[in-house]
């Protein structure tokens, strides 16, 4: 039994192009492919980008009123790590030749106790560690001011000192991120 053509369908014939031959379901997600891509790419402006608001920046050492004294000079060093990977900064040794000065100071560190061992209900297996910072960034004499916190958890290693020191690096990292993205932010 023979079956009955559709009389949607096309003759193939050799001769004929490839883009002709083809379906017509193959031509539809074609042309759906390449209308997607310059659609894409029409929001794609020429030129050099925005200029920054400030190109260098001056980072003060930063104060510390808590009680961990360890965690300035790391959240220094990850401050500075932070605007240098944003891209379009640099570090000015001095004031006097910085288009913007940051100066942080840590004010608060909280440790919370996250979970307990199920045979000590007193001693906690791990805690919260929270430390919130006040920035203050002067660009051209105009002055902002914020806060910012961040916050890691210290799991109970062998002792207390020991899991904090091991959390300080990230909590540092995540603070100096926050601090860097309020401070371009405001400028």
């Amino acid at each position: 039994m023979k079956r009955a053509r559709s009389p949607y369908r096309l003759p193939i014939d050799p001769a004929m192009p490839l883009f002709t031959r083809c379906h017509h379901r193959i031509k539809f997600t074609l042309i759906v492919c390449l209308s997607a891509v310059l659609c894409g790419c029409a929001a794609y402006e020429w030129g050099r980008p925005a200029e920054l608001a400030a190109r260098s920046i001056f980072i003060a050492p930063v104060g510390n009123e808590t009680e961990l004294p360890q965690v300035a000079a790391l959240l220094n060093a990850a401050l500075r790590e932070a605007f240098l990977e944003h891209g379009g900064y640099t570090l000015a040794p001095s004031r006097a030749r910085a288009d913007a000065v940051v100066e942080i100071t840590l004010r608060d560190l909280e440790r919370a106790p996250r979970a307990r061992l199920p045979t000590d209900t007193v001693r906690a297996a791990s805690y919260d560690l929270s430390v919130s910072a006040a920035v203050s960034v002067t660009k051209g004499g105009e002055a902002h001011r914020f806060r910012v916190a961040a916050d890691t958890v210290s799991y109970l290693s062998p002792s207390l000192p020991d899991a904090e020191y091991q959390g300080l690096p990230r909590l540092a990292q995540d603070l100096a991120q926050r601090i860097r993205d309020n401070a371009i932010y405001r400028w």
